[in-house]
């Protein structure tokens, strides 16, 4: 159970979200819906309908800077997403779970050149796990860019909290996933399995 890290850097790195329904997220194909509120951390997802032609429906979010993370849901309704990073294919994931699981991390990227990218989120089919789920479940997106991080002062360094949700901490095990305040710091809590 890890609840917050507490991080002392040399550099400070500033990341910035932008949520599934931006303007600066673009939506192809049809069948899309905005799920509200349900607990997740931009207030809801863009989500694609069950029905599907292979390759139709995508998302597309272009940024400038060195690192990205793709925040989603893992669902029943979930499918078989292609990830691709500057028309480069970074695998498929899987978004079928039996449980919904918010503010997941479905998919990081790190180290890019600090130039302007392109991250594709393909539609791809039914889980294998599931026969009736083919949706992407989509949060939000967050980049940042190492190239711009400011060296600290070492006089004036502080210990900082950042939540086991952040984009700064990258979960590297399928089997992780984030339980609402369970009272102890105020906040979440992560779990393995």
């Amino acid at each position: 159970f890890i609840d917050c890290l507490k991080v002392q850097g040399e550099y400070s790195v500033s990341w910035t979200q932008v949520n599934g329904n931006s303007e600066d997220v673009q939506i192809i194909g049809s069948g899309w819906q905005y799920w509200g509120d349900q607990g997740d951390l931009s207030g809801g997802a863009q989500v694609s309908d069950g029905s599907f032609s292979y390759g139709e429906r995508s998302v597309v979010f272009e940024f400038f800077g060195t690192d990205v993370q793709v925040m989603g849901r893992n669902h029943m309704l979930g499918g078989l997403v292609e990830i691709f990073i500057d028309n480069v294919s970074e695998g498929v994931i899987d978004l079928y779970s039996a449980d919904t699981y918010y503010r997941k991390i479905l998919f990081s990227k790190w180290d890019l050149e600090a130039d302007w990218h392109t991250v594709k989120l393909v539609q791809k089919g039914v889980s294998p796990q599931n026969s009736g789920g083919a949706r992407i479940l989509l949060d939000c997106f967050f980049y940042a860019n190492r190239s711009d991080a400011q060296p600290t002062n070492p006089d004036t360094l502080v210990w900082n909290t950042v939540e086991n949700d952040s984009p700064q901490v990258y979960y590297n095990n399928e089997s992780m996933s984030i339980w609402p305040d369970s009272g102890s710091s105020g906040d979440s809590v992560s779990v393995s399995n």
